[in-house]
């Protein structure tokens, strides 16, 4: 789910972006994607980062930890982010010590900035 930095020209670029779960890869042994992943939201540009708002619509095949029963669990929820620019590949490999706010921080480059992982984690949270 890739959007160019160049399209965030004006206050915010709205859009409705759907990935199909074939394409869409879920890295967790105990569910699996029923329905293909809706994106509703909002990328807005400050300076050099970019902001991410918005909602997640999908549905997963889960299975019980308490009945081991498989059930589909629907999926309707927020996701936001902070996108910045990917440091220099020369202090890419250096020990850093990262604080709280450092966590909700994603990287991006080569003019696009790409929501999957953030979409992703959001949805197996």
């Amino acid at each position: 789910m890739y959007f160019a930095i160049d399209d965030l020209r004006g206050e915010a670029l709205e859009f409705t972006q759907r990935e199909k779960k074939e394409d869409f890869e879920a890295a967790h042994p105990e569910c699996s994607l029923v329905t293909d992943i809706e994106v509703v939201g909002t990328l807005r540009k400050s300076g050099v980062d970019v902001y991410l708002s918005g909602e997640i619509r999908t549905e997963l095949f889960v299975t019980c930890t308490r009945c081991l029963e498989p059930f589909k669990f629907p999926v309707k929820c927020m996701v936001t982010a902070r996108y910045v620019p990917q440091s220099e590949p020369d202090k890419e490999h250096a020990e850093v010590e990262l604080d709280a706010s450092d966590i909700e921080i994603e990287y991006y480059d080569d003019g696009r900035v790409d929501i999957t992982q953030s979409v992703c984690d959001q949805i197996l949270l």
